[in-house]
């Protein structure tokens, strides 16, 4: 009796994919670029991922009180609902966030809120989850294990470097397109000849 091993790995990768693939929600902070300068402005993004329907939150994001000052939040383009707490200074260095989705939220990539903050002085400017609750939308309130990924921003003359940096590497990769596409007209200009 002959057995053969591709049945048995596919049921094992079925098995263990379904079981124990599904990842806990997270929430993470994102910001357009990692660097500024003093007095420059810089929205950041709090956005939730889940693969399984998740529907309430409540996070607390901490910052660097010495490098950032909070400004403002804006909740347009939202995935949340309801708002039920949204005290934007609870504490000096703390913003609450709180809320629902009526029909649930499963992504990767739900945007909650836009936090803008102004670089104060040069240093590294650190955001962070000091607590993220979700719960799932099982109709139970099941709170979920969910991970909280921080944020660093580099505030000073290390910006100006980081930012000519990429507008030349910018350049290049634009110079290397132009290239390719112009070989590519280039020889299927030749070949129709």
């Amino acid at each position: 009796m002959k057995l053969s091993v591709f049945p048995i790995l596919l049921f094992l990768a079925v098995f263990f994919s379904t079981s124990f693939g599904a990842e806990e929600p997270r929430v993470y902070l994102e910001a357009e670029r990692g660097a500024l300068l003093p007095g420059e402005e810089i929205p950041v993004h709090v956005l939730m991922g889940s693969e399984d329907p998740v529907n309430v939150f409540d996070l607390q994001i901490g910052y660097s009180t010495s490098t950032l000052e909070f400004l403002t939040l804006k909740n347009d383009d939202s995935i949340v609902d309801v708002w039920v707490l949204s005290q934007e200074k609870t504490t000096v260095g703390s913003i609450a966030l709180g809320g629902g989705v009526v029909k649930g939220f499963e992504g990767k990539r739900g945007k909650i809120a836009t936090l803008v903050f102004r670089a104060k002085k040069p240093g590294i400017a650190n955001l962070y989850f000091t607590s993220a609750n979700i719960y799932y939308a099982d109709g139970k309130g099941t709170r979920a294990e969910s991970l909280g990924f921080p944020l660093e921003l580099k505030i000073g003359e290390e910006a100006k470097k980081t930012n000519v940096v990429a507008i030349f590497v910018l350049g290049i990769v634009l110079l290397m397109i132009i290239g390719v596409l112009a070989g590519f007209l280039f020889r299927r200009a030749r070949a129709r000849k």
